[in-house]
């Protein structure tokens, strides 16, 4: 991805500025929704390392894979909220199927361990 675009995750700051600091180890999320946007840019370009590394290892499928996804053109966070050590993203992620637009609906939860923030579960709406 080109790093001067703008970063998939809806910010509407240029990727060099936004996930890719997140993507390429330059610093941690500061809260669960910035991990939730910089998993969905991860979704978005195919970086599925960064996803399993972002997964906290007790849930984090073995057999994770990438293949059969759509293709995401935006996300759009409903609601979000973290206290100490747990935080929740609600959020959509839109794509088209069959030339209809839809999503997928989902309220993350998270977890900091240390000084990093993992995704947990999700439920799926």
């Amino acid at each position: 991805m080109d790093l001067n675009h703008q970063c998939p995750c809806g910010s509407e700051k240029s990727f060099k500025h936004c996930c890719h600091l997140l993507l390429s180890d330059r610093t941690l999320a500061q809260t669960p929704e910035q991990l939730m946007r910089s998993r969905y840019t991860a979704y978005v370009i195919g970086d599925l390392p960064y996803i399993r590394k972002t997964w906290h290892r007790d849930y984090c499928p073995p057999d994770l894979s990438l293949e059969g996804l759509p293709e995401f053109i935006r996300l759009q966070i409903v609601s979000h909220s973290h206290s100490n050590n747990r935080g929740y993203v609600h959020f959509r992620a839109f794509y088209y199927t069959q030339d209809e637009l839809t999503w997928m609906e989902e309220q993350s939860q998270f977890v900091k361990l240390s000084e990093c923030w993992l995704y947990t579960t999700g439920e799926v709406k």
